[in-house]
């Protein structure tokens, strides 16, 4: 069988979305109907969400793969955190305060940067969570995780709802917990640090699933998933040089940040599975048969760098104030790696789908011998 894992990106998010889309209508093709094409579904930070989405679908696979393409295209900003003067007042007020006068109020009320009780409302609104089980109940899903980080443990933890035969596994870094999947699990692991605030579920305080997270692709593998496909979003094509005439920006400072947040732990993840998956062949070759687990598997990612589609939709599609505050902590170019974390702007994301989604049409070929392969084990 087939797992899905999708990592983290913010407003990135929306790639993926047409890249499941993709996926969809070529598996739709290859076997005639909209069965789910992969019944292992994982993902951590916006990735968690596009998985919780597809695997609360209530029926065809490709009709739950359109609906989420739909919304990110139609996205915009106050549908996922407050904007408003008043609001973003308050929070910079609160960060004033306890900045400047920490030392004279024992309780801090500064929390997050974004006030993201919208985005709450929005995955309420469009995901029947109750449909995960019966999913799993009709045999078109086997297992759904996703994960956060453990403010309280300093762990990793992925929230688990699977089939009984798919158990809790754990390792000295993090642990998985079998749950009946709802939002809070979902906001917990989209908790960008800093950006939004931590999310309480249960006596535990969570942020972001990318978080000190070195091994984002386990959860998929510790599922019993034999064949995965990654869908990542971070641009590998040439990379761009920047020159400073001071000292790099704020703005750069935390584009880098965020970049290493979400993309060098997946990249690294995926070295290190194909150095497992070379010694696993070597092993074969010297004993003449498989004494460890080979992983098969395919990776989509951008073939355009959203960074630059970022900095040429921010203008028209950031609310006013944010532009206003990314442009104190440095230009257009330094800001538009923040900007594409934040533009939950529908000028910004149906470009995103549209450049997933033919990135998986791309694949048609690779993905069809994919799913052939898997079958046949």
């Amino acid at each position: 069988m087939v797992g899905i894992s999708l990592s983290g990106g913010g407003a990135r998010g929306a790639y993926q979305a047409g890249v499941l889309l993709g996926l969809s209508e070529i598996y739709k093709d290859h076997v005639g109907t909209g069965v789910f094409p992969a019944p292992y579904l994982s993902g951590l930070s916006a990735g968690a969400i596009n998985a919780a989405f597809l695997a609360a679908t209530p029926g065809d696979f490709s009709e739950g793969a359109s609906a989420l393409a739909a919304l990110w295209k139609n996205l915009t900003p106050q549908q996922v955190y407050r904007s408003d003067a008043v609001s973003m007042g308050k929070i910079g007020f609160g960060w004033i305060r306890d900045v400047s006068f920490g030392s004279m109020f024992e309780k801090k009320i500064a929390r997050e940067l974004l006030d993201v009780r919208p985005l709450l409302k929005l995955l309420r609104e469009h995901i029947d969570f109750s449909n995960i089980q019966k999913n799993i109940d009709r045999g078109h899903l086997k297992a759904l995780s996703c994960s956060a980080f453990s403010y309280n443990e300093q762990k990793t933890v992925t929230f688990l709802q699977a089939h009984p035969s798919i158990k809790d596994w754990s390792r000295p870094d993090r642990y998985s917990k079998t749950v009946e999947m709802d939002v809070k699990h979902l906001m917990a692991s989209s908790a960008i640090p800093i950006l939004f605030s931590p999310i309480q579920v249960e006596d535990q305080y969570y942020g972001d699933g990318a978080v000190r997270n070195g091994a984002p692709i386990s959860p998929t593998i510790h599922m019993g998933c034999e064949n995965i496909i990654f869908v990542g979003v971070r641009y590998m094509g040439p990379s761009r040089f920047q020159s400073f005439e001071t000292f790099p920006s704020v703005a750069t400072v935390g584009g880098t940040l965020l970049n290493g947040l979400f993309f060098d732990t997946l990249d690294m993840d995926l070295r290190r599975l194909r150095h497992i998956n070379e010694i696993v062949a070597q092993t074969e070759k010297l004993r003449g048969r498989e004494r460890s687990k080979h992983i098969n598997f395919m990776l989509i990612r951008p073939s355009k760098d959203l960074t630059e589609i970022a900095m040429d939709h921010s203008a028209q599609g950031l609310p006013s104030i944010v532009k206003y505050l990314l442009r104190g902590l440095g230009d257009e170019r330094d800001s538009a790696e923040l900007a594409s974390y934040l533009l939950f702007d529908s000028s910004f994301t149906e470009k995103l789908v549209e450049i997933g989604y033919e990135d998986a049409l791309r694949e048609r070929q690779k993905l069809n011998l994919f799913w052939e392969s898997a079958n046949s084990q």
